[in-house]
């Protein structure tokens, strides 16, 4: 009697004594696929007559079948992507091939959910799931609904893949759907922030900085982490993205945390300038969103022997403006130092620096600590 895949697809089955090794048949049957040969399918038929338990023969042969373009070979495939996925239902592989099989024949609901199974198993498929899905998926809110779902790895990960295309309009979408459905991080908030400002959209990004970075304000304070309670030491050596105090390595000077000497709370910001140079020091600093109006920064400082005129000031300034604090040389206790400013319609992005300028003395080579605690900047009525 011929075998149930024998009458499926219309060949006679093969006695077992006649059957070679059913990873041999298969290879031949990749040999052949690889090929363009038609013939393909009958190798598969005969290892998967050969090994009906595993799953992957039938897949094979189900690719071989789908290729064909044969609309009674087609559905001949659909039986057999069923036939694996019931021998293999954990296997990302066999699943995403099914996925495709649908994809590719205009059925993207089951396509999704297929998709879908496979995000749940697995993140090594994210990208040839994505890239199928933004072709075949019938649109982002039914990607989304299907595709996606509860799924909070796959939801981040489609995110990131969207942003990484350079599609704002899409990875915006997204993002918002990740905020509504309160799956938004705060590590995915610093990434779409950067991402909004490498975009030109410093707007939007100072927006969702502050929206879910707001633990790093004080009420009223534009500053963030500006007592650096929080602040994680920077990004030393990376170009500056976010609004966060970013920092760069330079010679001479040495940026760290202190967590034994404040103003106020548990923390400040520590210079320790050690190098025998005539530095221009402008390497700790944070990007502020202002809108026009009138501002005034305030800080605290602190110095243990510092050398030469020239000591360490904060700076405000964008392409038009520039405003310093004094600044402190020797040795002094905690001292308030201040600047006021207007910022120009329209609102624009302006820098805040920790600054030492080069002095023209003789004695010009800076040694000493400084400590820098409880910035702020509030918009004047």
């Amino acid at each position: 009697m011929p075998s149930i895949l024998g009458l499926l697809l219309g060949f006679a089955a093969f006695e077992a004594g006649h059957l070679e090794a059913p990873q041999e048949l298969a290879n031949e049957g990749y040999r052949k696929m690889w090929q363009g040969d038609a013939s393909a399918a009958e190798w598969f038929r005969r290892a998967a007559e050969a090994d009906p338990a595993m799953p992957y023969r039938w897949s094979d042969l189900a690719v071989a079948l789908s290729n064909s373009g044969d609309t009674k070979q087609r559905e001949l495939a659909r039986y057999c992507f069923g036939k694996s996925l019931e021998l293999g239902p954990a296997s990302p592989q066999l699943t995403f091939r099914a996925a495709s099989f649908h994809f590719e024949n205009g059925e993207a609901p089951p396509g999704l959910e297929l998709g879908s199974r496979v995000l749940a198993e697995t993140s090594e498929f994210d990208e040839m799931v994505f890239s199928a899905y933004r072709q075949f998926g019938g649109g982002q809110e039914q990607i989304r609904r299907l595709g996606i779902r509860a799924n909070r790895r796959a939801a981040e990960s489609y995110f990131r893949y969207l942003a990484g295309r350079g599609d704002r309009a899409e990875a915006s979408e997204m993002w918002r759907w990740l905020e509504t459905a309160k799956n938004a991080t705060v590590p995915q908030a610093r990434f779409w922030a950067d991402w909004l400002l490498r975009h030109d959209a410093p707007a939007a990004a100072s927006e969702v900085w502050q929206r879910h970075l707001a633990a790093g304000y004080q009420p009223g304070n534009r500053v963030f982490e500006g007592g650096f309670e929080g602040w994680s030491g920077g990004e030393a050596g990376q170009e500056a993205r976010s609004f966060d105090w970013q920092t760069s390595e330079f010679p001479g000077v040495h940026i760290s945390r202190d967590l034994k000497t404040a103003h106020t709370g548990a923390a400040s910001l520590r210079l320790d300038f050690t190098q025998a140079e005539n530095v221009d020091f402008h390497h700790v600093g944070q990007r502020l969103w202002l809108n026009p109006g009138r501002y005034r920064l305030t800080a605290w400082v602190r110095t243990d022997r510092f050398s030469t005129d020239e000591g360490l000031r904060l700076r405000v300034e964008d392409g038009g403006l520039r405003r310093d604090t004094e600044s402190l040389t020797g040795t002094n206790d905690w001292t308030p130092v201040a600047a006021a400013f207007t910022v120009s319609a329209p609102a624009h992005m302006v820098w805040l620096r920790l600054h030492r300028a080069p002095s023209w003395n003789f004695e010009n080579r800076p040694r000493g600590t400084v400590w820098v605690d409880d910035v702020v900047l509030r918009e004047l009525p």
